[in-house]
């Protein structure tokens, strides 16, 4: 499937992290900041990645507010995709 990605290879890559380390429910939760030790992508190639898989219906981007009202790390769910 994130051969079928258009756009840069940091989408497909970043895809297929999403697959590889989501749950059960397709959800991951991570920060950018985690994402790029992970990936070596800086967190602006990172965060215009996700919003590209979001926009192409790969993925939901749920934006989480801490207790406190600061930022949390978003949650991303993956949007089943139909032919396998």
């Amino acid at each position: 499937i994130c051969g079928q990605v258009q756009g840069p290879i940091s989408s497909k890559y970043l895809l297929s992290l999403l697959y590889d380390l989501c749950n059960d429910q397709g959800e991951f939760t991570m920060s950018a900041k985690n994402m790029r030790r992970l990936t070596g992508f800086s967190t602006t190639t990172i965060l215009r990645a996700m919003h590209r898989l979001e926009q192409l219906g790969y993925l939901k981007i749920i934006h989480r507010i801490n207790e406190d009202g600061g930022q949390a790390s978003n949650k991303y769910i993956l949007i089943p995709r139909g032919g396998g």
